[in-house]
């Protein structure tokens, strides 16, 4: 078993002959499409509660005072009485919430799909620009795991931190594992992802608390507006992470267990 140091050393190895750079400017673009995605949600968001304070509230301009609110929402009521004024509120909330949350939903599987498929492909010095748009069709899908994992390990923070965070270092391989099968349940590849990591965890811990030097680094770039700081690092993490990943499958190959 490789040591921390020996893993970062093979991902450099593994990033040289030119596959560094393409990682670092599909990052900077995957950013920038993600922001973008989030401001126009944001802005979607905006037009959908103004439009539903006007129409129930008027056009006052002093409803956010909380006094004033009271009586615009006793007024609402009865102007268009309460049974309207509820269903409208709540269907206006829902339709905020799914216009804010379902993009950056999909945006995160689509994207997390691209780089996992790109980090997987520069281990076989085979990375491309390009691969970071190849969650078409993945997205839904991965979102919908990373929605199961994060809930997993919350539920397991829930009674104490500690057991969340074993849990989340179980869960580490997830995604790498969803890629190569795409055909696999979210649990099938938690559970696969569990298996691998038995073991290891403290294996995995060291090598992440390695590059803390690094992120050290890259918080203080953005203390100095350095912008996409984050984006030079994120090859060389994920490379190292895959290349872990590389070598827990060798030692245990894939576990033959049904649904």
């Amino acid at each position: 078993m490789r040591r921390a140091s020996e893993t970062r050393q093979f991902a450099r190895n593994v990033l040289g002959g030119g596959q560094y750079w393409p990682l670092v400017g599909s990052r900077c673009v995957m950013r920038l499409v993600t922001g973008i995605v989030a401001a126009v949600a944001f802005f979607a968001c905006a037009v959908l509660t103004v439009g539903f304070c006007a129409y129930f509230f008027g056009t006052q301009v002093d409803w956010y005072n909380p006094e004033v609110f009271k009586g615009l929402m006793a007024n609402a009521m009865d102007r268009h009485g309460p049974t309207a004024f509820m269903l409208g509120f709540f269907v206006v909330g829902m339709v905020i919430a799914n216009v804010l949350i379902l993009p950056m939903l999909y945006a995160t599987g689509f994207f997390s799909w691209g780089t996992v498929k790109q980090d997987l492909a520069t281990l076989r010095r085979g990375a491309r620009f390009g691969q970071t748009f190849s969650g078409w069709g993945h997205g839904w899908r991965m979102a919908w795991i990373i929605v199961v994992r994060q809930t997993y390990a919350i539920l397991w923070a829930l009674p104490f931190i500690v057991p969340g965070i074993v849990k989340s270092f179980s869960y580490a391989m997830t995604d790498f594992i969803a890629v190569e099968h795409p055909d696999w349940s979210a649990n099938r590849c938690i559970a696969e992802s569990c298996r691998l990591m038995e073991g290891n965890r403290w294996r995995y811990f060291c090598l992440c608390l390695s590059f803390i030097g690094w992120a050290l680094l890259v918080v203080l770039a953005g203390l100095c507006k350095v912008p996409f700081a984050g984006c030079f690092l994120q090859p060389y993490l994920e490379t190292a992470q895959v290349v872990f990943y590389d070598e827990l499958k060798k030692m245990r190959p894939p576990a033959d267990f049904s649904e």
